[in-house]
């Protein structure tokens, strides 16, 4: 969702708009807490968390906190900066993490963290956000060019006390973000593609002829904009195959896509049982291809790979604001809206 600016660029580089401090300072001793770098054996504990956190905010949308997770899994520090905060038997309470989005024409930082709710109340998520603004304009600091630049946080409407902190630090709400879910017990109906076109599996096509199709279904979507083959390629590796699709225009070329639907497992935030739910993560058709139906195609062959899978819930995140977000359409496929993510930032 990260990825596209809240605005246009400036005569001044971003370096010199910043203001990065010479160093972010890390929450005082006096919160009772050890503070360091998290390492990837310590995401059993940060998922265990971040899940604690979650169900005491009502929060469901997690897609955001998978990036972070799989990128401390992996030991990616290129663009990633963390702390924890572990207490005296060496348990995790505490975390905040910045990620400079790999983005192609925008600087732009997402802020993550969370606190164990037995620990809120004691000043330590403002500390962490303190901190979270230092390290981020310095990372800010280091990139090229004089185009737009922010700070960024979601947030969901349910974290009442996380939304305040963000307010009273300077951030304002810039978008909003709804999840939609659908049952799969429901019916599906069939979708044809118009003639001379051809639905497969994402897998059956080059990574790179589905970028190139991004790249130019993406530019008008709000937090997305092209992104840079390091971050594609990221993000492409964690797709699941099977439940993600393309559809091809085969007098263009073999590998003409003109349009593709890419899936992720995520698991129901409240669920008891941590089922795990189809999420639509992407969908985007080339502007010269639009209105055809190729979309409601897609989303249907993703809907019917889902139930194949025996999974009960499809979901995906949405941007009502924007056209070509599919709001209309996933409505119209049985989607509901079940929750809103609020965009926080501050513009540099």
């Amino acid at each position: 969702m990260a990825g596209q600016g809240f605005r246009a660029g400036h005569a001044r580089s971003i370096a010199e708009r910043v203001r990065a401090p010479a160093q972010a300072e890390l929450p005082s001793p006096h919160l009772e807490l050890e503070w360091r770098p998290l390492a990837p054996t310590d995401t059993g504990q940060l998922r265990s968390l971040i899940r604690e956190a979650d169900e005491a905010e009502g929060t469901v949308i997690d897609s955001v906190t998978d990036v972070l997770i799989d990128l401390v899994v992996r030991n990616d520090y290129s663009h990633l900066d963390t702390v924890g905060g572990f207490d005296r038997a060496g348990i995790l309470r505490a975390y905040a993490a910045v990620y400079l989005w790999p983005t192609g024409d925008v600087a732009n930082v997402v802020f993550y963290g969370a606190t164990d709710p037995s620990w809120a109340g004691r000043g330590i998520g403002r500390a962490l956000l303190a901190w979270q603004e230092g390290r981020g304009r310095q990372l800010l600091a280091r990139v090229p060019g004089a185009g737009p630049a922010n700070l960024t946080a979601y947030v969901e409407e349910t974290a009442a006390d996380r939304r305040r902190l963000l307010v009273a630090a300077g951030f304002s709400p810039v978008h909003t973000y709804l999840k939609m879910r659908r049952d799969l017990a429901a019916p599906i109906s069939e979708a044809p593609l118009p003639e001379g076109l051809v639905i497969t599996h994402a897998s059956e096509v080059s990574e790179a002829s589905v970028r190139h199709a991004h790249t130019q279904g993406a530019r008008d979507v709000w937090g997305e904009g092209p992104l840079t083959p390091e971050g594609w390629h990221r993000r492409w590796q964690e797709y699941r195959r099977e439940w993600s699709f393309v559809v091809l225009d085969p007098s263009e070329g073999s590998e003409a896509v003109v349009g593709y639907l890419l899936s992720l497992p995520q698991v129901e935030a409240l669920s008891p049982a941590r089922r795990t739910e189809g999420a639509i993560h992407r969908l985007n058709i080339i502007p010269s291809h639009r209105g055809r139906g190729i979309g409601r195609a897609l989303a249907v062959r993703a809907l019917q790979a889902f139930a194949g899978s025996q999974l009960r819930f499809a979901s995906v995140i949405v941007d009502p604001e924007n056209t070509n977000s599919g709001f209309g359409l996933y409505d119209d496929l049985g989607f509901a809206p079940t929750t809103r993510a609020i965009v926080y930032g501050v513009q540099i």
